[in-house]
Formats: structure tokens, C-alpha cells, sequence
């Protein structure tokens, strides 16, 4: 009978039911991943070699401890089919996790938050793109928010420092978030300085700068490199904004479409599109999240967290909506241009994933609030429709998200060009993909367009086009042997003058996945090999291997200062959580003098 009634508590506690709602979820939304094959996405495809890690092209390294990870689950796991289905298994896991103590000590309220921050059209779009890092950004700013609503409401050094640690890990995954919630902490200091008193300012500033460093010291592994070299945010201009403009609703407009989570910049199937009266759904949201703000208000000692959280809803909207909203628009293209770091949001509608943290937060009090003044027979009624709503409003993420996520299989071809190059390629020879596009249909991935993951397949060195084609923008990568290839590709006579651009740039092979861009009969290149759709070329009479864009003393040097940094900050932060860790457990003498507990 003890052991049923143990059971019985566990089965029952409010643990055991959120992780049992995380888990149901993430199985709903992940199930075709049981299929065998590898996650091919738009953003983010998946092959049999781990992505690089440390590159000197001029795009920031802020990824490097996730593409870590990933390289040890390639060398531990014994499939590497398994490494981006269990990234993705991890997000969405962690969305979940993160997203519960949002909800307050209410177990509605945190079973309401899971739900929302789990299932809602902005994760939809962005799972279904392959954006996982970004998602995992996403479940690092709910952390961060919390950590600043501490540091607010209880000015502490502990607090700051969790602050940064939180801080540090969302700029890791998407410095597009960071930038964000840097406009979030402004206003929620700002509203708190102006409401506090002489002694409660002077803890906000300490805890201000305590966090501000330990975030620069954790990030200084991609931010010294960064600020050592032309920033990839120059190349940003007006092209990239109107390429990525957020998108409104043809019958509510902008605002709400954004404040319903929608606005993806790219057309896609959505919920709304097929769910009749989704608007409903998106005004329940807002209103629970206003008697959220309004509960809030109600106790003296949130009331500036209510007018923090309100402004700061308001400012993220406005980002959000980008110059897609006229009356802003004018101040959102001045920043684009002025402000340092804001180009790198020429994706606006990334902001919105604030929207939905600020809705969990706030909706979880404002359910707690309203449950509190009802009767016991309608509050299960009012719980369940409350977690039901974002279910039902975020329902295209079931099924794994209109098929996106369903793993494809690499042809036998590819595996062949792969093996062939694996036995004729010496050391440091280099493999040009073509076609010379960044995103490409297959007809493995069931005529979905992917990123090219030809570099995540073939052995060696692969040379493989980032130009997303869209008309204006440039690509993301800077080093000479891209510089040199993009020109070559938009003249007329690329094909003839190839194998020479090729021989000077130190490339010796060509991998084409499409025969339609065939070189037969092209100068100085002669066909190795052929099997059916796929073919592979090698330069004749190449010289000598060229310079793969070798990077300089100078980012050398901020490379390993940037690490240096990074581990001598972390190293300190961990010490210090220890440092406090001890001073709250007592010493033996302290507890051999306590009264023995009854």
C-alpha cells in the first residue's frame, strides 16, 4: 500500500504533470522523426559530417559551443542520423522546461505557459525552416527574463550574475534575441530607476553593470573576433529589409498579425489559413495577458514590473512590425542605419518570440488572477480553455509542421561521388558544389527547397555557394575564394572560364548534383566520374593548392583572446556560484549545535 501511494504522489504532483505535458507535446510535434534519414531543412540540413566550427570568412562565431556539441554527439553517437533529431528533440524540450517557471507557483499558470511558449505559430515557422538554434535562443531568453524581473524586484550580485550567465547564453544562440532583450532591459531598469528610491538605484546600477560584464566576459569568444574585423552588418542594406518584411493579415492588419504571432516573411501554409475564427484564440491571449499586467498592478510592489512589462511589450511590437508599420517606419529605418548593431534585426518578425514570453508571463498571472475569484466549478473549465486556446491556435506545429520535419534519405549517388572523393582526394585539396546556388530543390527531399548540404556530405575541404538569390542581397561569406566565385558566376562565360578560376583558386574537384549544369566539354576540366544524376570533374594541370581565405595574424590573435576571455570569465562565474553555494550551507560545528528537528 506505501509503494501504491507513493506512486500515486508522484503520478499526481505538479512536476510529474508539466513534464508529462512537455513530453506529449514534444512527441506530438516530433513524431516523424521516428522515420529513419536525416533532417533536411531550409536553414538547416543534416548530413554524415558535423558542421565547421571555428571559420575566418567574417561571420561571427557565436555558434561555435553548439556546433561543439554537435561534433561530440557525431564522434559519441552511433548514427550521425540521430545528431539532428536529437537537436531538435533537445529544443523543443527545453522550450518546454523554460517555459514552466514563467508560469509562477500556479500549476495553471505554468501548464498555460508550456502550452503557449511550446505551441504557437511564431515556433511553427521557425521549425519548419530548421531555425533550431534560434528556437534554442528562444528557451535561453525565457531563462534571461526571469533573471531580469529578479534582478528588478531584488537587486542582488547573485541575481546579476545569473543575469549575465542567462544573457551571454541567448546572444550565443541568436545575437538577433540579445539585441532585443538588451530594448527589454532598458525599459525595465529605466521604469525601475525612475520609481525607486536613492538606495534601490544604486543596487539596479551595481547589478546593471555586474551583469552587463560577466555577459561581454562569457560572449568575448565571438564578440573580439567580431569587433576585430569588418562587421557582416555592413553588407546589410535596404534589399534585406524589404526581402524580410514582416507580412500583416489582409482582413486585422499588421499589429495584430504580429501580436497573433504570425508575420513569417516567407509564405508558407499557416494555421489561420485553415482554422475558422482564429482571431478569437489571438484576442483570448491578449486579454489574459492584459488582466495579467493589471494583476500585477493591483500588488504596490510589482506595479513598476506592470509598467516595465507593458512598455516593453509595446516597444518589441513596434520592432516586430519593422517598416512594414508606416507610423514607426520612419524611426525603424533611422536605427536600421544609425544605430550600432541594429541591422542585424533586417528580420524584424524575429522579435516577436518576446511577444509570446511577455504573453506566457503575464497571461500565467492573469489566469492565476481571475481563478482566484471564481467559483471551483468553473475554474477547470476556464484552466483547460486557457492551456486549450494556444494548443488549438499553434495546432500547424503538430505532425511534425506540415511535413518539414519528416527525415529524408541521400541517394546512392551521392554516397558514391562521396566514396570516389574520399579515394582520390590528397591533403588539402578542395571541392567546388554546383550548382552554385545556396538553396536548391532535390528530388530526395520531395521537391522541398533546402540549403545545399552538399558541404555536410562530401569529404574535405567543400566550397559551397551562400547566396540565398534573392534579389539584392549579398551573400553572407567574404573570404577570396567566395568573392572571386560569385563574380565569376554572374558573368556570361562562367563556364568557360571555370577550370581556370578554379586552378588559381587551388580547387581541385567539382561535385555537380544536377546535370543541367553540366561542364562536359568545359577548358580544363575533365569528367572523373558519372553516376546517373550526379557527376564530379577534376582540374587539369592545377599547379598548386591556393590559400583557403587563411585568416590573419590579427584574427588569430583575437580568436584565442576572445576563448582566453571566455574561459578565465566563465571559470570565475562558476567559482562564485560555489563561493555562494557554501556560504548558505552550514558548517558541521553549526549543525552539530541545532536542536535535533521533532
Amino acid at each position: 500500500m506505501r509503494a501504491v501511494h507513493a506512486l500515486r504522489r508522484i503520478l499526481g504532483s505538479p512536476r510529474t504533470i508539466e513534464a508529462s505535458l512537455i513530453a506529449a507535446l514534444a512527441v506530438a510535434v516530433l513524431y516523424p522523426l521516428m522515420q529513419s534519414g536525416y533532417l533536411a531543412l531550409l536553414d538547416l540540413p543534416f548530413g554524415p559530417r558535423p558542421f565547421p566550427v571555428w571559420t575566418f570568412d567574417g561571420t561571427p562565431q557565436h555558434l561555435a559551443p553548439l556546433w561543439l556539441l554537435c561534433d561530440a554527439l557525431y564522434r559519441l553517437l552511433p548514427s550521425p542520423e540521430v545528431v539532428g533529431k536529437l537537436l531538435a528533440v533537445a529544443v523543443l524540450v527545453a522550450i518546454g522546461a523554460a517555459a514552466a517557471p514563467l508560469g509562477g507557483t500556479s500549476r495553471a499558470g505554468r501548464l498555460f505557459a508550456i502550452g503557449l511558449c511550446m505551441v504557437n505559430p511564431w515556433v511553427t515557422d521557425r521549425l519548419a525552416v530548421g531555425q533550431l538554434p534560434l528556437l534554442a535562443s528562444y528557451a535561453a531568453a525565457m531563462v534571461a527574463l526571469r533573471a531580469v524581473i529578479r534582478v528588478v524586484q531584488e537587486p542582488s550580485r547573485s541575481a546579476a550574475v545569473w543575469l549575465g550567465v542567462a544573457t551571454s547564453a541567448t546572444g550565443a544562440l541568436s545575437p538577433h534575441l540579445l539585441y532585443v532583450f538588451a530594448l527589454i532591459c532598458t525599459v525595465l531598469f529605466a521604469v525601475h530607476l525612475a520609481r525607486a528610491n536613492r538606495t534601490l538605484r544604486l543596487a539596479l546600477i551595481e547589478s546593471v553593470c555586474i551583469g552587463t560584464g560577466v555577459m561581454v566576459l562569457l560572449s568575448a569568444y565571438w564578440l573580439v573576433p567580431l569587433l576585430a574585423q569588418p562587421s557582416p552588418l555592413g553588407r546589410f542594406g535596404e534589399a534585406d529589409v524589404q526581402a524580410f518584411m514582416t507580412r500583416g493579415d489582409p482582413a486585422f492588419g499588421l499589429p495584430f498579425n504580429v501580436a497573433a504571432f504570425y508575420g513569417f516573411w516567407r509564405r508558407a501554409a499557416l494555421t489561420k489559413d485553415w482554422l475558422p475564427g482564429w482571431w478569437l484564440g489571438a484576442d483570448a491571449l491578449l486579454l489574459l495577458g492584459a488582466s495579467g499586467l493589471v494583476a500585477l498592478w493591483r500588488e504596490r510592489s510589482t506595479r513598476s514590473l506592470s509598467l516595465g512589462l507593458a512598455a516593453a511589450y509595446g516597444a518589441v511590437l513596434i520592432v516586430a512590425c519593422g517598416i512594414a508599420f508606416a507610423p514607426t517606419a520612419g524611426a525603424w529605418n533611422w536605427a536600421f542605419e544609425h544605430v550600432p548593431g541594429f541591422a542585424g534585426l533586417r528580420e524584424p518578425q524575429k522579435a516577436s518570440a518576446f511577444l509570446v514570453i511577455i504573453t506566457a508571463y503575464a497571461g500565467a498571472r492573469g489566469l492565476t488572477w481571475l481563478l482566484e475569484n471564481m467559483r471551483p466549478r468553473l475554474r477547470s473549465m476556464v484552466t483547460a480553455l486557457a492551456i486549450g486556446v494556444p494548443l488549438v491556435a499553434g495546432a500547424g506545429d503538430f505532425g511534425g509542421v506540415r511535413g518539414a520535419l519528416e527525415p529524408v534519405q541521400y541517394p546512392a549517388v551521392w554516397y558514391s561521388a562521396a566514396a570516389f572523393l574520399r579515394a582520390h582526394e590528397q591533403s588539402g585539396d578542395a571541392v567546388l558544389v554546383l550548382p552554385w546556388r545556396q538553396y536548391l530543390t532535390f528530388e530526395f527531399t520531395r521537391g522541398a527547397t533546402v540549403s545545399n548540404p552538399a558541404s555536410l556530405f562530401l569529404p574535405g575541404s567543400v566550397v559551397s555557394s551562400d547566396d540565398p538569390q534573392l534579389a539584392g542581397l549579398a551573400p553572407a561569406n567574404v573570404d577570396e575564394r567566395h568573392r572571386v566565385l560569385n563574380a565569376l558566376f554572374a558573368r556570361p562565360d562562367a563556364r568557360e572560364q571555370l577550370g581556370v578560376t578554379m586552378a588559381a583558386l587551388g580547387i581541385r574537384w567539382v561535385f555537380v548534383s544536377d546535370l543541367s549544369a553540366s561542364l562536359d566539354g568545359a577548358p580544363r576540366l575533365a569528367l572523373a566520374g558519372r553516376w546517373d544524376d550526379v557527376a564530379v570533374y577534376e582540374v587539369t594541370n592545377l599547379v598548386a593548392s591556393a590559400p583557403e581565405g587563411s585568416p590573419s595574424v590579427a584574427q588569430r590573435v583575437s580568436q584565442v583572446a576572445g576563448i582566453a576571455l571566455s574561459v578565465i570569465s566563465l571559470a570565475a562565474v562558476v567559482c562564485f556560484g560555489l563561493r555562494t553555494v557554501a556560504r548558505r550551507r552550514p558548517t558541521r560545528a553549526e549543525s552539530a549545535a541545532r536542536p535535533p528537528s521533532i
